[in-house]
């Protein structure tokens, strides 16, 4: 998620579907994206909003390595987002 001067990031395990890693930045004084400011520097209506975003789109966002880029499950995935 961004905003004007914040970018929040959630990288989930490909596997488990469990965060692997959460950044945020301030881009008004780290436009560069440096210097990771989570979870202090994070407003968290920002964080809830991401939260949301993911529990919304979690069986479009589930997409593994097993299945790949060129599968059913991708394309179906795609189209429930609307990108199809």
């Amino acid at each position: 998620v961004r905003t004007g001067t914040t970018k929040l990031i959630k990288s989930f395990d490909q596997k488990s579907g469990e965060i692997a890693n959460t950044e945020a930045y301030d881009l008004s004084v780290d436009p560069h994206e440096s210097e990771n400011v989570y979870p202090d520097g994070i407003d968290e209506k920002l964080e809830e909003q991401l939260d949301k975003f993911v529990a919304e789109h979690e069986s479009a966002l589930s997409i593994d390595a097993v299945a790949g880029v060129e599968s059913d499950v991708v394309e179906s995935r795609l189209e429930d987002l609307g990108y199809k």
